[in-house]
């Protein structure tokens, strides 16, 4: 394995194992999106998403399981839609971020700069040229 390559899921269950149990089915259910939520893999990508994506599925809540069920359910391209949610989902807050800190670094030049008298910054005042 190496940094960026992708675990197939022939062998994404060799990283690690996860077991949830609980009273109810969707106890368990509950249980384990909250296992797969914390999760913190970096430097591989893994089948967690497609996972979470299962576990939210209207048809693997109501239990209608089957050998073809990622198939049947296009499970792939629902994982697809959530994945292009999610990077939505992302894309205001770091926008905000940006801008935040953008403003922050303005504000730390302008107070730097605001005891200059002739124009000059203060690095220039104090001989740096």
């Amino acid at each position: 394995m190496y940094p960026g390559c992708t675990v197939s899921p022939f062998y994404d269950s060799l990283m690690a194992k996860l077991c949830t149990w609980g009273q109810t089915f969707d106890e368990s259910r509950i249980k384990m999106l909250n296992a797969l939520n914390d999760f913190d893999i970096q430097g591989v990508e893994t089948s967690i998403p497609l996972y979470k994506t299962i576990l939210n599925s209207e048809e693997y809540k109501n239990g209608q399981l089957s050998t073809d069920f990622l198939k049947r359910y296009d499970m792939i391209d629902k994982l697809e839609k959530d994945l292009t949610e999610a990077r939505k989902e992302k894309q205001i807050p770091a926008i905000a971020s940006a801008i935040m800190h953008s403003e922050f670094y303005k504000s730390k030049v302008k107070s730097q700069n605001s005891g200059d008298t002739d124009g000059l910054s203060t690095w220039v005042e104090r001989g740096s040229v």
